[in-house]
């Protein structure tokens, strides 16, 4: 089918910087990062795409979101009305959606500046300048692109010589695992960091292995956000990838592919079974709200006695790989159950404008109140605004504006001189609920350095340079940045002391060295490759890190190394 030019190149952005993310128990097991409900919950986990936009379209969004979020207490916002629902099932989300009421926008702080005014001076200097850069070492980012490079062929070719065709790598026995059931989890994640190191026969190879072996026809019990971001999101992508490289108004993804046509004789099978998938996925949408299930058997549907709880990151975030399905194959149900979900979790928000980690998909009502920038929410604010950049619609800008000022209002806690740290609080009183910070609020940084960096929102770029001076020093004391750790005591969580090889950090540094050209983020990059290259690297792979202060390996790879944490690793160094 014929698709809208702007909405081709938005998910070429998206499809080259494709992420993924965690699943908690059961069936699909595994480590997992962003958007991931908390271990000791049990529904969902997750990652995302990462959408860029060009020059003009950055600005233009940046110059709406910035009037949202800068609006004070006193200023009117506009309604968030969505589109209506198109399908009869959806009349819930269709009724919510119309009688949104308008609101008052609530400014970032009306107490207390998010920056104060000395790091607003520090953060305002031009940070890329000979004098701001003062002290900052040279990187030698040719040096850092190839050692990057061989590290993730280190990881790709230990999974394919002892794991393929199972989903991970162990690590340590230098053996496979299938905790997604035997999809090739990981050759599947790896095709877009394949093709951008330039990698077009083992791309071909893969996608050619994928369209002849992989199916979902399997009795298994799958997390429905880990199956749309890893499974879902890696066909979409490799798939667009393929039709990209055949229009020639369009830009190659790597320079060394100009003229080259991918996949030769490839018909379209990853889109056939990403929509086979996505028709697996749909009956997680029979709870009867437009919330959907955490959980569905891939052959069998629901089950009669599925948990009903399911985290908010978990069910919102599911827009963009669903919306890509729906403009690719023509099929509207899948987008209209993923605008719906989103608009049911948005108005169940507080007077705060905060959310909850966990909801019962069957009441729609809160199960956990505890509101956080870490797993189980995170995600949710990301998809807002990305789903706004990739469809268009000003409601889903609007709705991001309110939560994104409600969350550094409330959970925006000042520590030493520039340092902010985001902090679990109370949805419905904004008190705090936890004295210890997720790992997972890396990726704060990352959100809000990719928003001011696209769309030159004032401000939003220091808030990100503060949050995250203040978790590089933690992953500077230990290494690496542990799960949790205490902020008054500057320890380790008792229990969750380890790290997975999440992304966020290095994710971060990439934002936030593209915002504003200080090559302080490219060292910051070139350190976290230099400790995954000394500390993790296996004979046949890298482990994660059981404990970051005595640096225990566990044996476990997650796919998220090769689609993530090496491709942003990659990414930071220029000319990319």
């Amino acid at each position: 089918m014929s698709l809208p030019r702007r909405f081709v190149l938005i998910l070429l952005l998206l499809s080259v910087l494709l992420l993924v993310h965690q699943p908690v128990a059961s069936a699909w097991q595994g480590h997992g990062n962003r958007g991931a409900c908390a271990s000791t919950q049990s529904a969902c986990q997750e990652h995302d795409p990462q959408l860029e936009a060009d020059g003009k379209t950055g600005v233009a969004v940046g110059a709406a979101a910035a009037s949202d979020i800068a609006a004070t207490g006193g200023a009117a916002a506009d309604a968030a009305a969505a589109p209506s629902a198109a399908t009869s099932d959806d009349q819930t989300a269709q009724k919510e959606r119309e009688t949104e009421e308008p609101e008052r926008e609530m400014g970032v702080s009306e107490s207390e500046p998010s920056v104060t005014q000395s790091e607003a001076a520090i953060m305002d200097e031009d940070s890329s300048s000979p004098e701001a850069q003062a002290g900052v070492p040279e990187v030698n980012v040719t040096a850092m692109r190839l050692q990057v490079q061989e590290m993730f062929y280190h990881a790709y070719d230990g999974y394919k010589r002892f794991a393929f065709p199972q989903d991970e790598l162990k690590p340590l026995s230098c053996s496979g695992s299938n905790p997604y059931g035997g999809m090739a989890m990981t050759l599947m994640e790896s095709l877009g960091t394949l093709l951008l190191l330039g990698n077009v026969t083992e791309f071909n190879w893969g996608v050619d292995y994928l369209s002849q072996h992989l199916s979902f026809d399997l009795d298994i019990r799958v997390n429905v956000f880990e199956a749309n971001i890893r499974a879902l999101g890696s066909l979409l992508s490799a798939h667009v990838l393929i039709l990209q490289s055949r229009d020639p108004t369009l830009p190659p993804v790597h320079p060394s592919l100009a003229g080259v046509h991918l996949a030769p004789g490839y018909n379209g099978r990853l889109l056939e079974l990403a929509i086979d998938l996505g028709f697996r996925l749909l009956p997680a949408f029979s709870s009867g709200t437009p919330i959907p299930y955490a959980w569905v058997n891939l052959r069998r549907g629901v089950l009669p006695d599925e948990v009903t709880h399911t985290c908010t990151a978990g069910a919102g975030t599911l827009l963009l790989e669903f919306s890509v399905l729906s403009n690719l194959s023509g099929i509207p149900i899948f987008q209209v159950k993923a605008e719906a979900a989103v608009v049911a979790l948005y108005r169940r928000r507080s007077s705060l404008n905060l959310v909850g980690n966990g909801i019962s998909s069957v009441s729609g009502v809160w199960l956990q109140r505890e509101s956080t920038a870490g797993a189980g929410v995170d995600s949710f604010f990301e998809y807002l605004l990305k789903g706004y950049l990739l469809l268009g619609k000003g409601y889903l800008r609007r709705m991001f504006s309110k939560m994104y000022s409600g969350a550094m209002r409330y959970m925006a806690v000042r520590g030493e001189p520039m340092v902010r740290w985001l902090l679990d609080v109370g949805m419905d009183n904004g008190h705090l609920g936890r004295h210890y910070a997720s790992s997972l609020q890396a990726f704060w940084p990352a959100m809000q350095a990719f928003w001011p960096a696209m769309q030159v929102i004032a401000g939003q770029t220091a808030d990100a340079r503060v949050i995250h001076s203040g978790l590089w020093a933690v992953w500077q004391k230990f290494s690496f940045l542990p799960e949790l750790f205490s902020l008054t005591a500057s320890a380790v969580h008792p229990v969750e002391r380890g790290y997975p090889l999440r992304p966020e950090m290095a994710e971060s540094a990439y934002f936030l060295f593209k915002a504003t050209g200080n090559r302080t983020y490219l060292e910051i990059g070139r350190e976290i490759a230099a400790a995954l290259n000394t500390v993790t690297r296996t004979e046949c792979g890298f482990a994660s890190i059981g404990n970051v202060e005595s640096h225990r390996l566990d044996n476990h790879m997650e796919s998220f190394l090769l689609s993530e944490t090496l491709k942003y690793l990659y990414l930071s160094s220029p000319p990319h």
